[in-house]
């Protein structure tokens, strides 16, 4: 049994912070695999008839979500990496023509964004205070 560490100074809090991400990561990992395999064998079941104009609201409606949830977080770090990261992917596929291939990256954009509501309510149970640059 570990004993019991007082969060005093920086270096205990940044040891506690690190591993109550880890623990994050790990119980929803393991918590959201059993969803992903589910909507992964959905997906192969459905036919690709699905066309490339039906699919640019869908990928708009998604990307929205992303944006707005991933503003929901409450460090400014991660609040600005899901950010930074959604716009990266939704501009590097933006020429994607293949309508099995955009199928593939809005499932995989759908399932980012479940991950990113459970961090957002996560970030939310572990508040830390503001930083400096967000005052």
């Amino acid at each position: 049994m570990r004993r019991p560490v007082d969060a005093g100074s920086s270096s205990e809090k940044s040891d506690i912070a690190a591993w109550t991400v880890q623990l994050q990561f790990r119980f929803f990992f393991e918590l959201g695999q059993k969803e992903v395999n589910k909507k992964r064998n959905q997906h192969y079941a459905r036919s690709a008839s699905s066309t490339i104009m039906a699919s640019r609201p869908q990928a708009l409606r998604v990307y929205r979500q992303l944006m707005r949830n991933g503003r929901q977080y409450n460090d400014y770090n991660m609040r600005e990496y899901i950010q930074r990261r959604v716009r990266d992917e939704f501009k590097a596929n933006k020429t994607m023509s293949d309508a099995e291939q955009i199928d593939k990256c809005l499932d995989k954009a759908r399932h980012e964004l479940e991950v990113v509501k459970r961090q957002v309510v996560i970030s939310r149970l572990y508040n830390h205070g503001k930083l400096i640059i967000e005052a």
